[in-house]
Order: structure tokens, then sequence, then C-alpha cells
């Protein structure tokens, strides 16, 4: 039988003669990701076994899959995160790699990309939830994947984010555990001693992020106008420290001193020259080096707590008992925001809805002084007028 084209517009169908008599059809699946076109050669017995194979393949197309790799969902998460390390801050990458690697890969991380489906995407949810993950982990999922396949539709893989047809996991903050000044001023007096002192205190009065406070350079620090400057932040990695920029826009930030963090700091000072660290990091390590965090939480900040008797909290929670205390005491959100370098006063008020209804008793309060203040003086007006009132 002779070789024989397909019709127009049907593609490329040959009969071959030189393979055992075979109907072969090459098509094109568009461009991978680096623009190089995507080619697939399909075999039968029969032309009408390879147009079926076409056509299943412009089914695939319609219905969301492009049959244009044979990575599974593991080795796609791995390309889709190295394609986005350099767009992305190196704490976030670190933190989505650990929930691919523990809570994706070990469930769908077998599944071939253009296989994935809304049922999949479901049940990993499900899974989660059936597992106790925490609603944060289960929302760090959802983000994760969803952005990734998102990914895969511009790349051409896909056609639809089957993370679209599913409803997100609920997330539902956590109420932030906080201290109340007195154990503050309790937690102040037992760390006097450590060489900690005055980071613990700038957390407390300043709201800074530790990563904020273990980048602080003495030039950040103006002891005489009170001010302390947020320019950089460190990141702790697997094997190295880096300075990189603060977490958004607005974390970049003077802060003022209050006079008991202007105290602590210079006593800091002092004590850091009396060790031999005269070098530009504000805190350091005995050796003079950047901080481990988890040195600094196990043999500094809970064992401080531990013989205080406090309750236990984090070193950042130290950061939320400032916010709390200050919006309690009526300071306005906008400024709580600046303070704390979040990225819009929507944020402070998402993360400390609890002081809300807290906050509403008090204005509360304030207008039932104030409709009261007015009431007693219209009375005395009342009274007044009816006094002068000339008599009949």
């Amino acid at each position: 039988m002779p070789r024989t084209r397909r019709g127009r517009g049907e593609g490329s169908i040959y009969y071959r003669p030189d393979r055992g008599g075979t109907w072969e059809a090459q098509v094109s699946l568009g461009y991978d990701q680096k623009g190089q076109r995507i080619r697939k050669t399909i075999f039968g017995r029969s032309k009408k076994a390879v147009q079926d194979k076409l056509a299943a393949l412009q089914n695939d197309a319609t219905t969301g899959h492009v049959t244009s790799t044979q990575m599974n969902m593991e080795q796609y998460l791995k390309h889709w995160i190295e394609a986005r390390t350099s767009e992305l801050r190196v704490t976030t990458v670190l933190r989505y790699q650990e929930i691919i690697r523990l809570h994706i890969n070990p469930f769908i991380g077998q599944l071939k990309l253009t296989k994935i489906e809304p049922s999949h995407v479901q049940r990993l949810y499900n899974t989660l939830k059936e597992q106790e993950r925490s609603n944060r982990i289960m929302q760090l999922a959802h983000i994760v994947l969803s952005a990734a396949l998102k990914q895969a539709c511009r790349w051409g893989y896909l056609r639809i984010n089957a993370c679209s047809l599913v409803q997100k996991p609920k997330y539902q903050r956590k109420e932030t555990d906080v201290w109340t000044v007195d154990q503050c001023l309790t937690f102040f007096e037992a760390s006097k001693l450590d060489r900690y002192y005055a980071l613990y205190v700038l957390a407390a009065t300043t709201g800074a992020r530790l990563g904020e406070l273990l980048g602080l350079q003495w030039k950040d620090i103006d002891l005489e106008k009170g001010l302390v400057h947020i320019r950089r932040t460190l990141i702790e990695l697997p094997d190295k420290f880096v300075l990189g920029e603060p977490k958004t826009t607005r974390s970049k930030r003077p802060i003022s001193l209050p006079e008991i963090a202007i105290t602590a700091f210079r006593e800091h000072r002092k004590k850091m020259f009396t060790e031999g660290h005269a070098g530009p990091k504000v805190f350091c390590d005995t050796k003079g080096g950047y901080v481990h965090r988890d040195n600094l939480r196990n043999r500094s900040f809970y064992k401080i707590i531990k013989q205080s008797g406090l309750p236990k909290i984090r070193i950042h929670d130290l950061r939320h008992t400032l916010a709390t205390l200050l919006l309690k005491a009526g300071t306005h959100p906008s400024i709580v925001a600046a303070q704390l370098g979040h990225a819009s006063t929507k944020t402070t008020l998402d993360i400390y809805s609890h002081v809300l209804p807290e906050m509403t008793r008090d204005a509360a309060q304030k207008i039932d002084t104030t409709f009261n203040e007015a009431l007693r003086l219209a009375g005395i007006r009342q009274v007044t007028d009816q006094n002068d009132a000339p008599s009949k």
C-alpha cells in the first residue's frame, strides 16, 4: 500500500510498510517552558486506531490536560520551585519546600502531572484534615499547590488548574498567647543578667521581628534621638546565615525607643565591649558570630521563663504582646501597623481581631461618657434658662 497522507486539517498520518504495515501520526502539542516545540508520535495497526488516539489527545486538551510532559507531581513541584527561587524570599522557598516534602508529595507526588484531577486535590485536603494537620498547614498546602498548577497552565502543561475547582481549606487564625505588663516586667527582672536581656526588652517594647533584631548593627541605633532603624533581617539557612531584605516594604522603618530600651542598649554595649565584641553586630553569640535561634530559645529564653514561673510563650509572642497592649490602650491600628511593619492596617486588624471586642466596648463607654456629659450640660443649661426667665 502506498504511503498515504491524512486529509487537510487532520495532521499527518502515514502508512509505514517498512514497519510491518503499521500506521503512524506525528502531532504538535505546543511548546514547553523553554520555547521548544513538543511533538508526539502515535502508532496503530490501522488508520482508524491512529485517528482514535488523535481524538483522545484532542479530548484531553479540551477537558483540561495536555500530554506535554511525563513528569509526576513530585518532579514537577521540584522543577516549579527551582524556577521561582529567584523571585521568592529565601525563607519562603524553604517553607514551600517543607510543605511540598511533608504534606503534598506523600499523597499525590507519584501522580502524573497531566492526570491531576480536582478529586485528587480534594482527597489531599481531606487526608490532611483526617490526620489533624493544622489549619495553617492546610492553607499553605493549598497556596503552594494552586500556585504550582497555575504555572503549569501558563507553561502549557495543563489547561485547567484543578485547585480552582475545589473549595480551599478554611483558615481560622489561632489567638496568640501574650503576657500582661506585669508578666513582662517579671521576665525583664529575671533576665537582667542574661546576655540577651536587651534583645528581649527591644522585642517587647518595639515589636520588631526576631530576624530584624538579630540583624541589627550599631549604626542602626541612635540612642541620642532614641531611634532604632530596621534595615535588614537575619535569615538562618541550614548551613549559613544571610542578611536579607525585611519581610515587607513597610518593614524598613524607624522605631522610637522607650527609656527602658535605651537604658538596656547602653548596658548591653558596655557588656559587649567587656567581652571583646566591638564589631558591627548588636547581638552576637559568645564567639562574636550570628546567634542561632534554637540556641537563643532553648539556652536562654525558655530557661528564663521556666525559672520565673511565667506562662510559656514564643519569642515572637513578645511582638504580639506589644501590639495587644497598644491596641487595648487605644492606639490607632494604623500606628500599630507602622510600628510592626505590617504591609497594611488590614493585616493588623486580621491578626489582632480578638482585641476588637474589647476595643469596641471601650469605644461604647467613651460614647456613653460623651453623651452623658452632653446631657448633663444640657440639663444645667435648661435649669439656668428657667432661672433666668423673667417672672410674670
